[in-house]
């Protein structure tokens, strides 16, 4: 307890004249100086107390300022990180949107570029097939010309020229002779021709009997021999499909016997799951079958139109001196 000093000195002066009027046995003088020291004593405490309690009344005001104003930074900071969430969640969801958007008008533009490729192609297999077509129809006419034209005419020279066996002179009778195998000659080779355009097989028996024709056509040559299998293959399908397969089947033996060098090929049909499947393989030379796309050749592009206008694909198996198989599927 802190005091002033002169207070000091008249609380210390009325207890030693309390002492002092007491020993004297003076009472009331006595009694009157301890009176006053203790009001002074109780006057100073109540002050002192008020005081204190001021204080404390000024450090819990402070003290609650200094709580409040925590309380509002921390309610501004949670204010400003709840705005900033609201913010950074409106941004977000701008950018779902945005990339909402952008990914659907990717897939409507795919969309759009996907029916416009098929359009294309549609379109490009309808021409391709139309150019086929009318290939084989014109292979068609040039057959039937030739066939009844041309191999008419000479028939009837053959005629004619048979007709003098026997009235010219001795001399002359080679050359009748060596005319008639002319004649005969350029008859087969005529038939040969005409059958390539458009094997009559084909068109009145099938495929099985066009090819079993085409291959006894091979093997009469005796510098090469095919065998041919088809028991697993007895449906008849569309003409237009027969003839793409048999189109596709001639094109590849005949790359097998002008590149190949065989001996031997095997062609064989069977029936898959919904599918024609053809093998056809030689025991050739075999080559690379990466030169297959840099080939500038008709062939191998021939196979792979027909081939698409009849839902068809193919593979080809072949390494340098291993012979060469080339599979062949057609959906039914």
């Amino acid at each position: 307890m802190l005091w002033a000093p002169d207070t000091k000195m008249r609380l210390l002066s009325y207890k030693q004249l309390a002492t002092v009027y007491a020993y004297m046995d003076r009472g009331a003088e006595a009694e009157k100086n301890i009176g006053l020291y203790d009001e002074l004593k109780d006057s100073l405490f109540t002050t002192e107390n008020a005081m204190a309690i001021a204080d404390l009344q000024t450090v819990y005001e402070t003290n609650k300022k200094e709580q409040t104003i925590r309380l509002l930074e921390k309610d501004n900071a949670l204010k400003i990180e709840e705005a900033f969430n609201q913010e950074m969640l409106f941004a977000f969801i701008i950018v779902v949107i945005l990339l909402l958007a952008l990914g659907l008008f990717y897939n409507q533009r795919q969309k759009q570029k996907n029916i416009l490729a098929a359009q294309r192609q549609e379109e490009e297999k309808k021409r391709i097939n139309a150019m086929i077509t009318s290939e084989e129809k014109e292979r068609t006419r040039i057959a039937r010309e030739l066939h009844d034209g041309l191999g008419q005419l000479l028939s009837t020279a053959r005629l004619n020229a048979a007709s003098l066996e026997g009235s010219v002179e001795k001399e002359d009778e080679h050359l009748l002779q060596n005319t008639l195998n002319l004649i005969d000659q350029s008859v087969s080779e005529v038939r040969s021709v005409s059958h390539n355009l458009m094997p009559q097989m084909l068109m009145e028996k099938g495929l099985p009997d066009a090819l079993k024709e085409l291959v006894n056509t091979i093997n009469s040559s005796k510098t090469l021999d095919i065998t041919f299998d088809h028991a697993g293959f007895n449906m008849p399908l569309p003409a237009s499909v027969e003839f793409a397969i048999y189109r596709v089947i001639q094109e590849v033996l005949n790359n097998m016997i002008k590149h190949a060098t065989a001996s031997k090929i095997d062609l064989k049909l069977a029936l898959g799951k919904n599918e024609l499947k053809i093998f056809i393989s030689d025991n050739g030379k075999g080559f690379d079958t990466a030169l297959i796309e840099k080939s500038e050749g008709i062939g191998w592009r021939n196979i792979l139109t027909r081939l698409s206008l009849i839902n068809g694909k193919f593979d080809v198996n072949s390494n340098p001196g291993q012979g060469t198989t080339v599979n062949i599927a057609v959906a039914l």
